[in-house]
């Protein structure tokens, strides 16, 4: 009897250890995971594009209205994806070429103007004209999660 007793403990203790191992384990997957795997921070805004008549030839970008809290993350250039109002199957890689440094206020929230330069060729094979509207996805930083939470 006492020695049935004694291979049952002797069972439940090598259990006890095969879950705390799995847990420990999956743990340890969890945080390689979260040190190795980017966790992209982007912006989101939506533009127009704009005409800026320059001598000589005609010159096409996106002009867009992002919060002033983002000012400091947009500095030095950016991968953009621009996709375009009623062309679905249209998306454009670009980068910023200009910030400006005028607030403009809108709804009681402070915004600034970022400029993206489109070419003349996206323009005329994509058929894109001034005033349509555009949506902006601005890749801002790609460190993983631990990275992020330790800056």
């Amino acid at each position: 009897m006492l020695e049935e007793k004694r291979r049952d403990s002797m069972k439940y203790g090598k259990q006890k250890r095969t879950a705390v191992v799995i847990v420990a384990v999956v743990v340890m997957i969890l945080c390689i995971a979260a040190f190795k795997m980017p966790y992209p921070f982007t912006i989101e805004a939506d533009g127009i594009i704009v005409n800026n008549n320059l001598p000589g030839r005609e010159n096409y970008a996106i002009c867009m209205l992002v919060p002033y809290r983002y000012k400091e993350f947009l500095q030095g250039e950016r991968p953009v994806v621009a996709t375009f109002e009623g062309r679905d199957d249209v998306s454009i890689d670009s980068s910023i070429v200009s910030v400006s440094h005028q607030i403009v206020k809108k709804s009681n929230e402070n915004f600034f103007e970022v400029y993206v330069q489109l070419a003349d060729m996206e323009v005329d094979y994509y058929d894109l004209y001034p005033g349509m509207k555009v949506h902006v996805v601005i890749s801002v930083d790609d460190t993983s999660i631990i990275r992020r939470i330790a800056t």
